[in-house]
Formats: structure tokens, C-alpha cells, sequence
């Protein structure tokens, strides 16, 4: 038969038998008062149960009353409960009647002199109670067990103080429990009972290892692991209340994992409701003091990592001797660790301050902030505080707030900058302070929330009252258009010139500037686009440059002839260069879209040496001046360079570091581009499983009726094409040409869907189709004329063809593609002519231009081109060199993105923020590079990337 410990008497003995022996000689030796004293959660109130059950055995009349809530003061209220707790015989009914009359006379004449509810009481008053108690006795003994007598009012314990002093001869026993871990105000009454004559004290000690022993294994039914055991005495520190709350609520986790029975699975189950438990115990520790102690905890909560006492006890108006006292009591309590002002569980704290009411959490956080403020803390710690106390009041306040949000925007935080910022804007105030904070708001916002920048440019226009002086702000503030809708950037900039137009202001270069925002807000709407036509066509971009307002429209205007088709490539390229021309567009951020606009010109015409310096330049400013949006883009559209010179996996790398970036939320309308680029790269390697993940990434509404998203169908295209679902690829690879006609966007080298379907349509047997889509891309890609373009559209049409034309466009395509720095599309144009020689039977030729294909195509890292490359040499009869790699072609794309920012003489810290990564991860694949390459030290990078950042020696 098993026996089962009630945790109330467990090591409770010794107080047991104090208890029983006090009544048993309460008729000889006189009156007593046991004051049960211990942290809570001890077994206090279970000791008085036992001692109820002991008088009630002893035939004592037992009287019961406890403590109320904290901050319940009512006079003698705990004395007038005694007779309520159970139902009372005539002796009692008497009591009750003169402990009623006798407290509310002295309540009503303590009114009458307006006395403090505290004031001494009478020694009339308090000996007329003591005289009904001992009335009582003198008829049966008397019992009187009071809980929580730390929150007892003081009245009443006035009282009993006065029975203990009067307790011999009389046959009552009094037993009080008191934690000795609250701070009340009854603690000075509660050390007058402590010493009174016939006081005795019963200290209870937490439980021993061997009482939790025993505990553990009756509650969990089997003889516990000695670790089991260890865990719950030092999770619980042999607290009774501790211990039978992590029991319970591990047979919880037992009863729903049947896996828990292993002992570490124990422990650990162990310490995690022990942490529950903690802060739950916690939090009533700190609701069960007085009202001045939990105030004080607020502050502290609130106060965070920087709590300090003397600013605690200036905010809560607490002398250092009353805020001393606090602490003492929280630590008393365990709820602080002792001697300072931490929480001893990391999420009191905020358990704390959730459970503060709204009103008072703000008006702690505003006194917070003043002291703060006072005494010289950094902005940023007052203006945290703020943010959190409600709309600010004075503009000081104001002062503060804003110059927070100058040091988080240099702290590379705009976010916090935007918080600081809004704030600010809560508080009622003049139109002139409403327009500077509007103003600082935007040009935070302009790259963070471009959409929220667009809202608070038109308020802080319309509160402006002189027309040059919104025109010049439209310009000096312009957001980013990312995920706006254009028509109403446009009607803002559009009024913007009628202001200066009613003014008569002689301002060209503003002007000029306004239009090139418009032009640049209006590219993702086509009906937009079609109102500004005739101010586009009005222009003669041969006089535009010199300024930055000119350059930048001029940017924008060749931009969108690229994209319509409308020039050819040589003029694109002297109108783009013209925009570019001094720096002028990057030194000015908000001038960047234009910036962009002229790169997409030079990109599409194949200049990649102008380009990628312009993207390294871009990105470097983008990186100082903290536009993460901005970074994230060029980022982006450098790994399409990359991609196209002959960089697959390192390309990839910043594909991949663009949409981490989009994933930390700095989200805008190029998200489908960078999906695009990514994928374009994983189809070269093989990856399909990660290309069709990204395929089914979320984007923000707006973002499909941009012309962005005609990206995403390519993209979606290449992923069913892979896959083998040539019908579905195709009907998005059509659907994404609508698209872009309807957007008119015609030039070929924008994106290939003419030359991408005519492929499709000869896979799937469809000649005469793929035959004419093949012709309108060759005809389109001349008429713009980078070599790149041309030759991939005669490597089409070539295939598409067949025969002795098909071999004829073939060579043309490897003429071209020769003279275009395009090395991965000439790799393919040298493959397909290589494969076409074979089928003629001229293998000595194939094998010639197949192992060239194939080197080039190693070269570019291309996985499934050189697949493809080996087995056309194989059938070719020739054979390919052993896969073996060596050098920089041994590195994983992670690794050779690494060491080619090191070998430029990139920081850890810097190539970490580059790629949008750790410095752990950064020291992680240097160490994997030295050893695969041979290299001891970092200078030796250098020898093995070309000054062009290149893979240096590589072969197979």
C-alpha cells in the first residue's frame, strides 16, 4: 500500500506540535500568539488549517478572519470578519454586536475630528474589543487564526497587539500567519507583535532535498532520478507552493508527450514549467505589496536594462530611503536579485508592464523621459520613452524627438527614425512646426515607406503658402514611386507647376525637375504615361545635361525609348552617358530612379564595362547614405550583369542577398526582377526545387499590375520549362508578351519572350509559329542593335529553322555573339552550333566548338549547359576532360562571392553588410576558401581574382 505525503505537513512537524501543545495547555498557561512567519508560498495558510483542525478537535471556538486586498483599508474590518466566517450562538452574536458598535463609534468620532484613517486608536476602543473577545473565552476557549496578516488592516492589528500584551490568564490562542517577503505598511505593528511577551514565532524553512524526494516520487508514481529530484529542488528552492505547481503541471506535459518518461526529457520538462511557475509566482509577489513597492516595480520594469535607483526614486517621488525600503522588499520577495534593481526573471518585467493599465503606463513613461532628459541621458533612450508616454505637449519634447531621429537614421535605423518622427506628429501644433516635422517624416520615409512619404509630402504641401516654396519641397523630398499609384504622384507634381506657373516664378531648372519626377512616377502607368506624351515628345533631348534636373529627365526620356524601341542602341548609349555625366544623378538620392533609369539603358545595350562600375559606384552610396531599398535594387540588377558575363554563381549570391533584403522588409516593385534573376541562375545550376519555391513567393497587390510582373511570368515560364510542362511554360512566356506589349515595350533585349516562345513552339512541333515569332525577334533585336541581342535572336531563328539556313543563322549568331561581352549566351550559340555540325557529320568541327562551349561554359558555372555540352562531345566522339575542379571553380557560389569582396580589399564587416549576411558566416566561408584554395593568409586572394573580380585559374 502506497503512502502519499500531504505536501502541508511535510517537514511541519516541529510547528505542528508547538501548535497542539499551546492549545492543549491554553487553560493553564493563559493566552498565546504563534505568529507562523515565512516567504510566500511556504505553507503559512496551510499550517493555520492544520491548527483549525487541532482547536475545533480541542473544543476551542474558532474564531477566522485574513487580510483583504492590498489597498483595502477598512477600520477593524478583518476584527468584524471574525464573527462572520461561520454562524454564531447567542455569546457570539453579542460579540459580533459590540465589536460592530464599538469600531464604528470610533470610526465616526475619528471623522467627526478628522483624524487619519491611521491615527492611534482610543484605549477605550481598543480594550472594549478586548474585553468581548475575553468574554467569550470565559464561556469556551477561544481560537483566533488570522491569514495574511500582512495585509490585515492596521486597525485591527492594533488590536491584537493589544490581546497579546493582555494574553496571560486569558484562554485564547492567537494564530497569525505573515509573509515576511511584502512590503505593507503593517510591518511595524506585525515587529510589535513579533516582540511581544507571550509572541512566539514559527520560522518556516523551505522543504530539504529529501522532503522533495519524497514529494516528487508520490506525485509522479515512481521512484524519480536522482537528477529529476535535483532539478525540482532547484527549480522550486523547497518551496512548498513552487514544488506542487511544477509538479502539476509536469504530469501536464507527461500526460500529452508519452515520450517524456526519459529523465532528460523530465528535466528538461522540468525547468521549462519551472520558469512558468517563477513568473507567475513573481508577478503575485510583486501584486502583493504595497501599493508605493508595486509602483516602484513599474518604474523599474519600464525603466529596462538602464534601471537606476536614484532616477527610479526621483520618477516615483520616493525619498532614497523609501526607494531603498522598495527594493529591500522586491528583493525580499525574490523578485529583484538582492542588492539591486534587476529582476531576477527576465520576463517579470514585462509581465509587469502589461499588467499596468494604458493611462498610467504612458504617464510613468512622460515622467520617465523628464527625469531622463533632466539628468543628460542620450536622446535616443529619452525619446524611446516618448514614444511610449502618450502625444508629446511641449517642444522640447519635439526637440528631442527629432534629434533621436537624426542619430537613428546615421545609426542605420530609419525605422526607429519613422517612429520617432510620427510621434512627434500626435501632439497639437502650429502650422510652421507641423510642416518641418512633415518634412523630416518624408524624407525619412522617401526609400523606407515611399507610400506613407507620398501622404505626408501632400500634407505638409497643402499646409505650405507659398508656391515656390512646394515646388522646391516636392523636389527636395520626391519619394521613391515604389507601390504607389502613379496618377496621384503625377497630380501632386502637376499642381506643383501650376502653383509656379500662377506665381510667375522663373525657375527652369525646378520645372525641369518636377517633369522628370513626373515622367519617372508615371513609367508603371501606362494611361499616365499616355496623358504626359506630348510634354515627352515636345522635348529635344539634344539640349538636355548640364543640370541635374536635365540629366534627369533626359535619363528617363531615353529610358523609355530603349523600352518602346524607338532608338537604336549607339544613340541610347550617347543619351544615357550625357544623363550620367559628373556624377550628378548619384550624388543627389533623389535623383536615384534616374540614376537607375540611365544604368537600364547601358545594360540593355550591352556596355557592361560603363555598367558595372556605375552599379558598384550606386551601390556604395547606397550603402552610406542607408537606402536599403536602393542597395537591395542595384544589388539585383548587377547580378543580371554578372549573369550575362559569364558569373552564374555569382550571381546567384546577389540575387539571393537582394531577396533577403526584400525579406527583412525592404520591399518595392523590382522584387519580381531580382525572383527573375534568381531563377534564371538556379535554372543554369539545376535547382529546380528552390526556383519553383521562389516562383510562389507573396508580393504586395500592386505589384501585379506593375510591369514588374511581367518578370515573374518569365520567370514562372523557366521553372515549368525545366520541369517539363512545356504547353504551361509557354502560356505564360505568351502571356507575359501581352503584357508587355500592352505595356509598349517592344525591344527584344528588354526581355526575349518572342525568342523564349518561338523555342517553346518548335519543342512542341509547332514550326510555323516558333518560325514567325523567331523572325519578329531577329528583326527587333536589329533594329536596337547590341550584339547580345542579335545573336540570340539568329541562335533562335537558326534552330527554329533547321537545315542548311538554320546552320548559316547559327554561325552568324557565334559572329555576333563574339563580339558581345554576353559569354554565357555565346557558350550556348557554340553548343547548339557544335550539336547542328554533328548532325551534319562534321564531328572533327563539332568537337572543335563543342569543347570550346564547354569550356566557356564551365567557365560561367553553368551546371546544366555543361551537362548538356559533355553529352553532345560525347556523341560527337569526343571526350571531355575529367570533372576535377581546381582553383576558384571549387568554391561554392557563397564562398567565391566571399573571397571576391575580400581580394577587393573588402572588410569582414563590410562584405557582411554586402551580402546581407553575418560576420560569422563571412569568417566561415573565408577559413572553408584558404583551405580549398592553399592560401595561409588574406593577401593572397589577390592572386587569384582578376582585377575584374573573375574566377582566376579554373579549369577541369
Amino acid at each position: 500500500m502506497s503512502f502519499t505525503p500531504d505536501i502541508r505537513t511535510v517537514e511541519r512537524d516541529v510547528e505542528t506540535g508547538v501548535i497542539r501543545q499551546r492549545l492543549a495547555r491554553c487553560r493553564v498557561d493563559g493566552g498565546r500568539i504563534l505568529l507562523i512567519s515565512g516567504a510566500s508560498g511556504t505553507g503559512k495558510t496551510s499550517l493555520l488549517e492544520v491548527a483549525a483542525e487541532e482547536a475545533h478537535a480541542a473544543g476551542f471556538r474558532v474564531l477566522r478572519t485574513a487580510g483583504g486586498a492590498p489597498g483595502r483599508d477598512v477600520e477593524f474590518g478583518a476584527l468584524r470578519r471574525l464573527f462572520r466566517a461561520s454562524p454564531p450562538d447567542g455569546e457570539e452574536r453579542r460579540a459580533r454586536a459590540d465589536v460592530i458598535r464599538f469600531s464604528r463609534r470610533h470610526a465616526v468620532e475619528a471623522g467627526a475630528r478628522a483624524e487619519p484613517r491611521r491615527a492611534d486608536i482610543p484605549f477605550e476602543v481598543l480594550h472594549n474589543l478586548y474585553l468581548t473577545v475575553v468574554g467569550l473565552a470565559a464561556v469556551k476557549p477561544v481560537a483566533v487564526l488570522v491569514d495574511d496578516l500582512h495585509r490585515v488592516d492596521l486597525s485591527s492589528i492594533r488590536w491584537l497587539l493589544h490581546l497579546a500584551r493582555r494574553a496571560a490568564g486569558v484562554p485564547v490562542v492567537v494564530v497569525a500567519a505573515a509573509a515576511d517577503d511584502v512590503d505593507t505598511a503593517a510591518e511595524p505593528l506585525i515587529a510589535e507583535l513579533r516582540a511581544a511577551p507571550r509572541c512566539e514565532v514559527l520560522e518556516l524553512a523551505p522543504l530539504s532535498p529529501r522532503a522533495v524526494e519524497a514529494v516528487v516520487a508520490a506525485r509522479l508514481g515512481a521512484a524519480p532520478a536522482p537528477s529529476v529530484v535535483a532539478a525540482c529542488y532547484e527549480v522550486s528552492a523547497g518551496n512548498p507552493r513552487v514544488l506542487g505547481e511544477l509538479l502539476h503541471g509536469l504530469s501536464a506535459c507527461q500526460e500529452t508527450d508519452q515520450e517524456a518518461d526519459q529523465v532528460a526529457d523530465q528535466v528538461a520538462a522540468v525547468h521549462e514549467v519551472g520558469v512558468r511557475v517563477h513568473r507567475a509566482r513573481l508577478f503575485a509577489a510583486v501584486r502583493a505589496q504595497s501599493a508605493p513597492v508595486v509602483a516602484f516595480a513599474g518604474v523599474l520594469a519600464l525603466l529596462g536594462e538602464d534601471a537606476d535607483l536614484a532616477i527610479a526614486a526621483e520618477v516615483t517621488a520616493a525619498g532614497s530611503l523609501a526607494a531603498g525600503q522598495a527594493v529591500a522588499a522586491l528583493g525580499r520577495a525574490g523578485v529583484l536579485h538582492p542588492g539591486t534593481v534587476r529582476f531576477a526573471h527576465p520576463e517579470i518585467g514585462r509581465t509587469i508592464i502589461e499588467d499596468m493599465a494604458p493611462a498610467q503606463r504612458e504617464r510613468t513613461h512622460s515622467r520617465i523621459a523628464r527625469v531622463l532628459s533632466d539628468r543628460g541621458a542620450p536622446v535616443d533612450v529619452v525619446a524611446a520613452h516618448l514614444v511610449c508616454g502618450g502625444p508629446p505637449t511641449t517642444q522640447e519634447m519635439v526637440a528631442v524627438l527629432r534629434e533621436a531621429a537624426v542619430a537613428a537614421v546615421d545609426r542605420g535605423e530609419p525605422e526607429l527614425a519613422v517612429a520617432y518622427l510620427r510621434h512627434a506628429l500626435t501632439g497639437q501644433w502650429k502650422p510652421d512646426l507641423l510642416v518641418t516635422l512633415l518634412t523630416a517624416l518624408t524624407r525619412v520615409e522617401r526609400s523606407a515607406d515611399p507610400r506613407a512619404a507620398w501622404e505626408h509630402l501632400a500634407e505638409a504641401l497643402r499646409l505650405m503658402d507659398s508656391p515656390l516654396r512646394r515646388a522646391r519641397a516636392a523636389v527636395d523630398l520626391f519619394p521613391l514611386a515604389t507601390g504607389c499609384t502613379a496618377a496621384p504622384l503625377v497630380d501632386l507634381l502637376e499642381d506643383c507647376l501650376e502653383w509656379l506657373s500662377q506665381a510667375g516664378e522663373p525657375t527652369g531648372e525646378l520645372r525641369t525637375r518636377l517633369l522628370a519626377h513626373m515622367v519617372s512616377s508615371a513609367t508603371g502607368n501606362r494611361d499616365v504615361m499616355a496623358r504626359l506624351r506630348p510634354r515627352l515628345d515636345a522635348l529635344d533631348p539634344d539640349s538636355l545635361g548640364g543640370t541635374p534636373g536635365q540629366c534627369a529627365l533626359l535619363a528617363v526620356h531615353v529610358m523609355l525609348a530603349a523600352l518602346e524601341g524607338r532608338l537604336p542602341a549607339a544613340s541610347a548609349v550617347e543619351s544615357a552617358t550625357r544623363a550620367l555625366q559628373g556624377d550628378l544623378l548619384l550624388r543627389d538620392d533623389m535623383l536615384h530612379p534616374m540614376f537607375v533609369s540611365a544604368i537600364v539603358v547601358l545594360q540593355l545595350a550591352e556596355r557592361l564595362d560603363l555598367v558595372t562600375p556605375l552599379y558598384d559606384a550606386g551601390i556604395g552610396d547606397a550603402k552610406v547614405r542607408n537606402l536599403p531599398a536602393m542597395r537591395a535594387m542595384l544589388t539585383s540588377a548587377r547580378s543580371v550583369v554578372r549573369f550575362h558575363s559569364g558569373d552564374v554563381p555569382g550571381a546567384l549570391v546577389e540575387a539571393r542577398a537582394s531577396l533577403q533584403a526584400y525579406a527583412d522588409g525592404h520591399q518595392d516593385d523590382n522584387q519580381p526582377l531580382t525572383v527573375a534573376a534568381a531563377v534564371a541562375c538556379l535554372g543554369e545550376l539545376g535547382q529546380w526545387d528552390e526556383a519553383a519555391e521562389l516562383v510562389r513567393s507573396d508580393f504586395a497587390p500592386a505589384v501585379e499590375h506593375s510591369f514588374h510582373w511581367c518578370w515573374m511570368l518569365a520567370a514562372r515560364a523557366v521553372v515549368l520549362e525545366g520541369r517539363g510542362d512545356l504547353r504551361a511554360a509557354l502560356e505564360q512566356t505568351l502571356d507575359c508578351g501581352r503584357r508587355l506589349t500592352w505595356w509598349n515595350i517592344h525591344n527584344e533585349a528588354v526581355l526575349p519572350w518572342r525568342g523564349r516562345a518561338a523555342l517553346l513552339h518548335w519543342r512542341l512541333g509547332e514550326v510555323a509559329e516558333a518560325r514567325r515569332l523567331a523572325g519578329e525577334a531577329l528583326e527587333l533585336s536589329r533594329r536596337w542593335g547590341a550584339d547580345g541581342a542579335v545573336g540570340s535572336a539568329l541562335r533562335v531563328a537558326g534552330l527554329v529553322e533547321g537545315g542548311a539556313k538554320g546552320f548559316a543563322l547559327l554561325r552568324r549568331a557565334v559572329v555576333y555573339g563574339e563580339r558581345s561581352p554576353a559569354r554565357l549566351e555565346l557558350a550556348k550559340t557554340l553548343i547548339e552550333l557544335g550539336t547542328a555540325q554533328h548532325t551534319a557529320g562534321d564531328d572533327e568541327a563539332a568537337r572543335a566548338t563543342l569543347r570550346r562551349g564547354l569550356d566557356l561554359a564551365t567557365q560561367c558555372g553553368a551546371t546544366t549547359l555543361v551537362l548538356r555540352a559533355r553529352s553532345e562531345l560525347v556523341a560527337a566522339g569526343g571526350r571531355p576532360r575529367r570533372d576535377r575542379l581546381h582553383g576558384t571553380n571549387a568554391l561554392t557560389p557563397a564562398e567565391w562571392q566571399v573571397v571576391r569582396l575580400a581580394a577587393l580589399g573588402s572588410s569582414n564587416d563590410q562584405i557582411a553588410q554586402s551580402l546581407f549576411v553575418t560576420q560569422r558566416t563571412v569568417e566561415f566561408h573565408l577559413t572553408n576558401s584558404y583551405r580549398k584554395l592553399g592560401l595561409t593568409e588574406r593577401s593572397q586572394l589577390v592572386d587569384v581574382v582578376d582585377p575584374d573580380g573573375h574566377r582566376g585559374s579554373a579549369a577541369w
